[in-house]
């Protein structure tokens, strides 16, 4: 299929950032832009924001045809009823229907996916084996999810939203997470669970290491890269935490 000729436009939404794109329908990524997302932002600004962007990026290709619209969304997200449940780390977000209101303004479909459900479906068409008709997928990024497929189709539960394994508690007694829950498995490993353990030692002055307290996640994977004992100490218990998660 021409990809020059007809593209699909995507969107991939974190806590800090989100990423826009242009992709032909074989996979193939022709243009990439990345977004920060400031701290507080209300959901009302941020859709507003990847609506301008997203159509800015369709202007600027006025020879190519853009089918649809893609959006993978961090947190649970019931696509029966087109909303989030909530996204930890981001205020503002419950029970926000976020798939009417980035259709608005675009008269292509705009479809919206639990960002771990895309990357599954994305493995499942693209880097499993012919024969494989299930698979798990994981997220370990600002937060922890699972896309579930299942027999050839994404296994999405009674209330839409399996999967959540980052709301799975590995510590009843545990710190109180956002989604009501203790100890949940994200608050443990989490990119940003990392980054909070990492600043406090630094704050502390606990032990030598290459990182400013203001470091980027850049900045800590080459740290940790680098073998800077203190990023690779957490590094590596963040990584104990996310097994125990797994296992169970």
């Amino acid at each position: 299929i021409n990809g020059y000729r007809y593209r699909v436009a995507c969107v991939m939404v974190t806590r800090k950032c989100y990423h826009i794109g242009m992709m032909g329908l074989s996979g193939e990524m022709y243009e990439v832009k990345t977004c920060p997302v400031k701290d507080n932002l209300a959901a009302k600004a941020l859709i507003q924001g990847i609506q301008q962007d997203v159509q800015k990026m369709i202007d600027d290709a006025p020879e190519t045809r853009v089918l649809a619209i893609g959006v993978a969304m961090p947190g649970p997200y019931r696509r029966e009823k087109g909303e989030m449940v909530f996204i930890t780390n981001l205020s503002g977000w419950d029970f926000i229907p976020v798939s009417s209101r980035l259709q608005q303004g675009f008269d292509i479909h705009v479809f919206v996916e639990n960002d771990a459900n895309a990357g599954a479906l994305a493995q499942y068409w693209y880097g499993a084996e012919e024969e494989a008709k299930d698979l798990s997928y994981i997220v370990a990024g600002h937060c922890i999810g699972q896309g579930i497929i299942a027999n050839g189709e994404i296994l999405r539960g009674s209330a839409g939203i399996a999967g959540e394994l980052g709301h799975t508690s590995i510590y009843y007694d545990g710190p109180r997470c956002e989604c009501g829950s203790r100890g949940c498995l994200e608050l443990y490993c989490s990119v940003l669970a990392l980054e909070n353990n990492i600043r406090k030692r630094i704050r502390n002055r606990e032990d030598a290491t290459c990182l400013a307290e203001d470091f980027t996640t850049l900045e800590l994977g080459s740290a940790i890269q680098k073998k800077d004992a203190l990023a690779l100490e957490e590094y590596v218990k963040v990584c104990e935490f996310l097994a125990v998660g797994i296992v169970n």
